[in-house]
């Protein structure tokens, strides 16, 4: 087969290949070009693996350019539909889908008068009716600024759950900007807002397992690297010591970039379930550490010396940034190990071990070790600012200021954000949700809070600044439920009534 017209393709991401899944995308897409009068559309359905995850394309052909210009605009426009789409390259055309023929499959039409004429196809994904999602005429807008919750929703599906809610209970439109602090999603945000590109990669895992992992090109050649991309909660291996865990891979794909000739590398290092200070990144990159008698070690207790005579040649022509996601410095009561390592599954032998060698290790370049964020991702930073000569920024204020925050927030007149859980080291780290609310604050409107759950310190800090709040508790990734109550809850309040109504 090949197409005739003007094919654009609109990207799911998808668990499993259900037909109720296909069908919910479908809805979504129809029910947001049901106002678009022109010849029939030709519908067609494309599946592509990718990972774990699986790429789900709805198609529609219309006759001409004209026509599907008309139709981008139909779809950019819907916030409910726009929110659901996958971050990366939610649309695509004809250059990208010509590699896929054979695998399209035709579904049906869509006629003239809007009815879906079904093609021959046993389990066609076409809903049987489509209502109508007309766009509403309110200019008011509320932006959708949230970070994932762990081991539940990644940053633009909670955005996408969230927006959907308010455009299906207001007349105001929903801004969705999936963030992330410098830790699991931040990489995917970014891409996905100043439209980048996506470079796939060999690498391995905390527990050197080969993975296939990922990493985001920006306009301008500016590569976004993720550790926990590598070495992230997501990634597994939580179920062995975390004195058996390494940041390997990270290095790995540092080095797939500069292969790649890429100079300009921005690594985003929060969210590791390793404590390694770096020790495997910079292996990975060409350095070589000894004990006492000169024999190469890969134990952080037993290092006294280092070379660096086999770092990769690109290195030392690379620009090369830490995008940090906490303050911590390496060592001592608010340390890598003190505040962190038990959340990663470190037992209080293993937390004293640790401490230990990491004092051992930052022998080597003491200058670094209260440096503000070398205790980020598990020591990463330390090793960034003292063998890779990186500069450490705060992720919070980096990712915002990357997102262009400040400009889409003042054209909206509330803001919800929220994170898996929010607690003393979000305000004392100066963590992301703390820097969008200090922002929202400044331009004096009204910001609400979803998170998984507070501590007490969390809930006072709130108070004292006066942000509503509520709490979100999913038991599983499937459960969007408490999501959905939690946005009727902040619709309800006088709060966001006000900031609808306000002229």
């Amino acid at each position: 087969m090949e197409f005739s017209g003007f094919p654009l393709g609109l990207k799911f991401l998808l668990n499993d290949d259900s037909a109720e899944e296909r069908t919910a995308c479908w809805q979504l897409v129809l029910s947001a070009i049901s106002k678009f009068d022109a010849d029939k559309l030709e519908l067609y359905e494309l599946s592509v693996q990718c990972g774990e995850q699986n790429e789900y394309f709805c198609i529609i052909q219309s006759n001409n350019l004209k026509q599907g210009r008309k139709l981008s605009t139909l779809i950019a426009d819907n916030t409910a539909l726009w929110a659901r789409l996958s971050p990366i390259d939610p649309v695509v055309q004809e250059n990208y889908l010509e590699r896929y023929l054979s695998a399209c499959v035709l579904l049906g039409v869509r006629d003239e008068d809007g009815s879906i004429v079904p093609n021959s196809h046993e389990t066609s994904p076409l809903p049987e009716s489509v209502e109508s999602a007309e766009q509403a005429k309110s200019d008011k807008k509320i932006l959708v600024a949230i970070d994932s919750m762990k081991g539940r929703f990644p940053s633009h599906e909670l955005a996408a759950i969230v927006c959907e809610q308010i455009s299906n209970s207001t007349l105001c439109r929903a801004v969705p900007l999936p963030i992330g602090d410098g830790g699991e999603g931040t990489m995917l945000a970014l891409v996905a807002r100043q439209r980048g590109r996506i470079v796939r990669c060999s690498a391995h895992d905390a527990l050197m397992d080969a993975i296939d992992a990922q990493y985001g090109v920006l306009p301008g050649n500016k590569v976004i690297i993720e550790c926990a991309e590598a070495i992230g909660f997501s990634k597994g291996g939580m179920d062995a010591s975390i004195m058996d865990r390494t940041s390997f891979g990270v290095g790995e794909m540092i080095a797939h970039a500069l292969d790649a000739g890429y100079s300009d590398i921005n690594l985003c290092i929060g969210g590791t379930t390793t404590c390694d200070g770096g020790l495997g990144m910079l292996r990975a990159l060409g350095f070589h550490f000894y004990d006492e008698d000169g024999i190469e070690t890969e134990q952080l207790c037993r290092i006294s010396s280092f070379d660096d005579k086999g770092v990769h040649p690109r290195f030392k022509t690379a620009s090369i940034s830490a995008v940090c996601d906490v303050n911590n410095p390496l060592l001592g009561e608010v340390g890598a190990v003190a505040v962190y390592a038990r959340q990663k599954g470190a037992t209080e032998s293993e937390c004293l071990e640790l401490e230990e060698a990491l004092e051992s290790f930052s022998k080597l370049k003491p200058d670094c070790v209260a440096v503000e964020g070398a205790g980020s991702g598990g020591g990463i930073g330390f090793s960034c600012a003292a063998f890779l000569g990186a500069k450490l920024v705060r992720g919070g204020k980096w990712v915002l200021n990357e997102l262009n925050f400040d400009s889409l927030a003042a054209d909206c007149c509330a803001v919800i954000t929220g994170e898996g859980f929010m607690d003393e080291q979000t305000i004392e780290h100066d963590k992301l949700v703390k820097n969008i609310i200090d922002s929202f604050q400044t331009a004096k409107k009204p910001i609400f809070v979803i998170s998984g759950g507070y501590t007490d310190s969390a809930l006072n800090y709130l108070d004292k600044v006066g942000v509503w709040h509520t709490r979100c508790h999913c038991d599983s990734n499937k459960d969007e439920e408490p999501i959905v109550r939690a946005v009727q809850e902040i619709l309800g309040t006088e709060t966001m009534k006000n900031a609808l109504h306000e002229r």
